[in-house]
């Protein structure tokens, strides 16, 4: 489906100002010559060549999917740690990942994060919009990054040693902000019934090699048919 610009670049708007939140597909699917299908086209195009058990598997997916609260890896340097982090990020239900590729330039914190921490991750309210920002293995989270931040937070450490693999507290935090948001809202999914309607047509589209062509099909057998006179 077609990506929408961010309304802060695509408006001047700054963050603080937008209302509601942000959904980054629009509900419709360029299939050339200025035709274009919209979500349920889509799914009724492609629909017929997905098997049963795969699109409730879709479904289920699309129903816990959230874009309210989103993950950012900034500086990683071995890339295992970011595929992990993706994944973990899959499994929990959250939609938006996003990556700040490791550049020697920026200037990073020396000490762990959690000597500057300011609050425990089981004391937050998760039901809100956060993006959760984690760092370089080695070095931590940018200054830049925390100086624009709301909020540091910890996960309390137990044992002797006073870290986490970033991908193992990544997956963690995710998995405390889905219980949280399941505790106080009822559920962490939180798309509207058009916002997920879409979602699962993206989903369909990236199903196979061959879905984008059987809708750019569909989409000729609809520009080909005549419309009614008026």
């Amino acid at each position: 489906m077609e990506r929408r610009l961010s309304p802060v670049f695509d408006s001047g708007v700054e963050p603080a100002q937008l209302l509601g939140r942000w959904f980054p597909y629009l509900d419709r699917f360029k299939c050339g010559n200025g035709v274009y299908l919209n979500s349920g086209e889509v799914l009724e195009a492609v629909g017929p060549y997905i098997m049963e058990e795969r699109k409730e598997r879709f479904r289920s997916a699309v129903k816990n999917r959230s874009y309210s609260v989103c993950l950012v890896v900034e500086g990683l340097s071995d890339f295992g740690n970011v595929s992990a982090a993706f994944r973990s990020a899959d499994a929990l239900g959250f939609q938006s990942v996003h990556v700040v590729s490791c550049d020697s330039s920026k200037r990073y914190m020396s000490e762990p994060l959690s000597c500057h921490a300011q609050v425990s991750i089981y004391d937050m309210d998760w039901s809100c919009p956060i993006a959760i920002v984690v760092g370089n293995e080695n070095r931590g989270i940018s200054d830049e990054a925390l100086e624009h931040s709301d909020l540091h937070c910890s996960i309390p450490m137990k044992g002797m040693v006073d870290s986490f693999n970033v991908s193992v507290a990544a997956g963690i935090l995710m998995h405390h902000a889905v219980c949280d948001r399941t505790s106080r809202l009822g559920c962490h999914g939180d798309l509207t019934s058009e916002e997920s309607q879409i979602l699962l047509a993206e989903f369909s589209l990236r199903h196979s090699k061959s879905a984008i062509s059987i809708a750019h099909e569909y989409a000729k057998r609809k520009a080909a048919v005549p419309l009614p006179k008026l």
